[in-house]
C-alpha cells in the first residue's frame, strides 16, 4: 500500500527554483533511500513533506499523504499530523533538541500534544520510549549537553516515533557519528521501522549507508529526481550521469604512489601522556581522565598514517599535544633529532612552523572579518624570517594556484566560497610555512562525496610535489583504505593496535579493531554482493 505520494512538486524560492517536478513513491513498510550531494533538494523535499518550507516559497504539485494532499491541509491540521503521523529526525541533535529542558521533558512533550496524557503518564511512556532506543540507562532528567553524540541522535529518535508515526523522515542521522554508532542508530532505525510498519525516508548524502539500509533507492540532483530503481538491481542499471559519477567518487581512490622505503623518521613522539582533572567539592584529588595514554608514533618523510578510533579515544587530543597546543603531563616530542619543550617559545614556534593543521571544518577555522590572504600570510609574520609584503602576495597566488583556485581568491572572505573552495584554501594556508607533517583532522568528512575525491586528489599531488608527511584522523576506514600507507588504531586514549593499511583493514588482530572494520559500511562490496544475488 502506498503511503506517501510526491507528485509533480514545485517550489521556488524569491524565484529561484529549490524543488523541480519531484515525483517520489513511499509504500507502507517500505525504507526509501534519498541520495544527493549538497544543494541537490533532499532536505527541501523533506521540509515540503512536513510543510515547513521558509517564508516566501511559492509550491505547486501535490503530496498525498495517506490519500490527503498536504498541500492543502490547514496549519492547525499539520501540527497534529507533525510528530503524530510523520516524525522528523534531524542531522543535528544539538540544534534540535532544548538546552534548556531535560531530555525527558521534550520526549514527554510529543505525548502530552499528541495524546492528551497528563504530565506523570506521559513520563512513564518517556521512559519507555526512552528504553526502546537502547537508553534503559539514561536518566530522563539529563540536559542534552550531558550526552554523548550518539546518545542525543538516540534521544531525538525516540522524539520522533514516540507516538508511533506511520511515515519517518531521517534527514542525514548519521553523518556526524563515528562507524561504531552509526551502525547502532542503523539498526536502531531498521529494527524500529520493522517492528513498528513504519516506512522510512532515509535522507542522505552517503551512498554507502543508503545501499546497507533501503528497499529503493532515489538519486536527486538539482531538485529532480534523476535515478530511481530496487537497491537489488539499481547498481547494475544506473543509465543517469549524475548518478554514475556519484556511485565513482563514493568508491574513487586517489592516484598515489605508496611508500615502499621507508626512511628514517624526522617526527617522533615518546610516551606522550595526557591528563585531565575535573575538579570537585569533595576529594582534593580527583582522579585524572588519561585522555592519552603513553602513544608513541614516528613518522617518516614523505608518509601518509592514519589514525582512527571512535569519538572520545583521543585522537584530536593526541594531534593537539603533537602540534603543541595542549601540555604533556608525560612524554618527549623530537623534530629533525631535536627534542622540543613546546612550553618554550623558541621550541613552540619551531614546533608550529614545521608542523600544520588542517581542521574538519574549514569555514570555523578562518576569521570571518578577514581576507583568504590575510588569513594565510598571517603565520609568516610569526613563524618565519622577515617577508616582504610582494614575496607574500607572490606566495600566496603561487599556493592558492597550487590548490585549484585563481590568485583572486586572496581578496574573498570565507563566506563568499563554497565549502570544497573553503578547505583548498585551509590547505594552502598550512603550506605557507613549508611544513613537513601536515595534520588533518577530518579533512573531509563534511564534504560531498565528489568534492571529496577532488580534494583527496588534491592532497595526493601536493605529497607527490612537496614531500610533506599527512597524518590523517578520521573515522573513515574507507578513507584510510585510499589515502594511508600504515594506520594506528586508537581506544580509550592507547594505540591497541599498529601497521600497513591494507593489511590492518583486511585481518584486524584486535577485538577493537575488528568492530571498527564491522560496523564501516563497505559500498564495493555490498554491490558486488547485491550483483551475485541477482
Amino acid at each position: 500500500m502506498t503511503l506517501l505520494v510526491l507528485d509533480d512538486l514545485v517550489a521556488t524560492l524569491d524565484g529561484a527554483a529549490l524543488l523541480r517536478g519531484v515525483n517520489l513513491r513511499v509504500a507502507q513498510g517500505e525504507i526509501v533511500g534519498l541520495v544527493g550531494e549538497s544543494g541537490s533538494g533532499k532536505s527541501m523535499t523533506a521540509l515540503a513533506i512536513m510543510q515547513l518550507l521558509p517564508e516566501r516559497t511559492a509550491s505547486t504539485g501535490q503530496i498525498l499523504f495517506g490519500g490527503r494532499d498536504l498541500t492543502q491541509t490547514a496549519e492547525a491540521a499539520m501540527c497534529a499530523i507533525r510528530g503524530r503521523d510523520i516524525g522528523l529526525i534531524f542531522q543535528e541533535p544539538m540544534t534540535a533538541l532544548n538546552p534548556l529542558k531535560t531530555v525527558g521533558d521534550q520526549i514527554a512533550e510529543s505525548f502530552m500534544l499528541h495524546e492528551g496524557l497528563a504530565y506523570a503518564e506521559a513520563l512513564d511512556k518517556t521512559r519507555a520510549a526512552m528504553d526502546r532506543v537502547g537508553l534503559a540507562d539514561i536518566p530522563a532528567t539529563r540536559y542534552p549537553h550531558e550526552l554523548s553524540g550518539g546518545q542525543r541522535q538516540r534521544i531525538v529518535i525516540a522524539m520522533a516515533i514516540a507516538c508511533r508515526p506511520k511515515l519517518i523522515i531521517a534527514d542525514e542521522p548519521t553523518s556526524a557519528l563515528d562507524v561504531t554508532t552509526q551502525a547502532q542508530i542503523l539498526d536502531l532505525l531498521r529494527s524500529i521501522t520493522r517492528e513498528s510498519g513504519a516506512a522510512l525516508l532515509l535522507i542522505s548524502h552517503d551512498l554507502a549507508v543508503v545501499a546497507s539500509m533501503a528497499d529503493r533507492i532515489a538519486v536527486m540532483k538539482d531538485g529532480r529526481i534523476v535515478e530511481e530503481g530496487a537497491t537489488r538491481s539499481f547498481f547494475g542499471a544506473m543509465r543517469d550521469p549524475y548518478a554514475h559519477a556519484l556511485y565513482e567518487a563514493s568508491v574513487h581512490r586517489p592516484a598515489r604512489q605508496p611508500m615502499m622505503n621507508k626512511t628514517a623518521p624526522f617526527f617522533v613522539a615518546e610516551n606522550c601522556t595526557r591528563l585531565y582533572r575535573k575538579p570537585s567539592l569533595f576529594r582534593a584529588d580527583p582522579q585524572p581522565l588519561r585522555a592519552v595514554d603513553h602513544v608513541s608514533l614516528a613518522l617518516s618523510p614523505g608518509e601518509s598514517v592514519g589514525l582512527v578510533g571512535e569519538s572520545g579515544s583521543g585522537k584530536s587530543t593526541l594531534a593537539r599535544a603533537l602540534l603543541g597546543l595542549d601540555p604533556l603531563d608525560q612524554g618527549t616530542l623530537t623534530l629533525d633529532g631535536v627534542v622540543l619543550d613546546p612550553a618554550r617559545k623558541q621550541d613552540r614556534l619551531r614546533l608550529r612552523r614545521k608542523v600544520q593543521l588542517v581542521f574538519q571544518d574549514p569555514y570555523s577555522s578562518f576569521d570571518p572579518r578577514r581576507t583568504i590572504g590575510w588569513s594565510m600570510t598571517e603565520a609568516l609574520g610569526h613563524l618565519t624570517e622577515p617577508v616582504s609584503e610582494s614575496d607574500k602576495a607572490r606566495r600566496v597566488a603561487a599556493l592558492l594556484e597550487q590548490v585549484g583556485l585563481a590568485p583572486d581568491f586572496a581578496g574573498r572572505f570565507p563566506h563568499e566560497m563554497s565549502g570544497g573552495q573553503r578547505q583548498r584554501a585551509a590547505i594552502a594556508r598550512a603550506l605557507m610555512t613549508d611544513p613537513e607533517l601536515i595534520v588533518l583532522d577530518e579533512p573531509v568528512s563534511a564534504l560531498d562525496v565528489s568534492i571529496r575525491a577532488r580534494i583527496l586528489d588534491l592532497l595526493a599531488d601536493l605529497q607527490a610535489q612537496h614531500s610533506v608527511t599527512y597524518l590523517f584522523i578520521t573515522h573513515d576506514l574507507t578513507l584510510l583504505r585510499a589515502v594511508t600507507d600504515r594506520t594506528l588504531v586508537m581506544q580509550k586514549g592507547k594505540i591497541v593496535e599498529e601497521g600497513p593499511t591494507a593489511r590492518l583493514l583486511d585481518e584486524p588482530q584486535h577485538p577493537y579493531t575488528q568492530a571498527l572494520v564491522a560496523a564501516s559500511p563497505d559500498l564495493p562490496a555490498h554491490v558486488a554482493g547485491l550483483q551475485s544475488d541477482v
